[in-house]
């Protein structure tokens, strides 16, 4: 187990060693992490955009759609109540003919 960890070394290397490579990793994390910050703003900048503008314009035809959905369904009822009438003035109709 003394080759492991000693007062100056870990796994054969010195502290000093040891921190360097702490702070090498460091900095290629905190590069990396800045290079991909940048790669999203500059690369998909456009595309988030875009893909804004397509949500907002699918939230305006959905609503659209709901009032088209609602002005139907009203249609649909006084289609219904227009038919009842009809059928109510054809039996009228009808009675007068067959009493003269």
């Amino acid at each position: 187990m003394g080759w492991l960890i000693t007062q100056h070394t870990f796994l054969s290397l010195g502290w000093d060693e040891w921190a360097s490579i702490a702070t090498i990793l460091t900095s290629l994390a905190l590069i990396g992490r800045w290079l991909i910050k940048k790669a999203k703003k500059d690369l998909l900048e456009e595309t988030n955009h875009e893909l804004k503008r397509i949500n907002r314009n699918l939230e305006i035809k959905n609503r659209h759609d709901e009032k088209v959905d609602e002005r139907l369904e009203k249609g649909d009822k006084k289609l219904d109540e227009h038919e009842i009438l009809i059928q109510d003035h054809e039996r009228r109709i009808k009675r007068l003919e067959e009493e003269y």
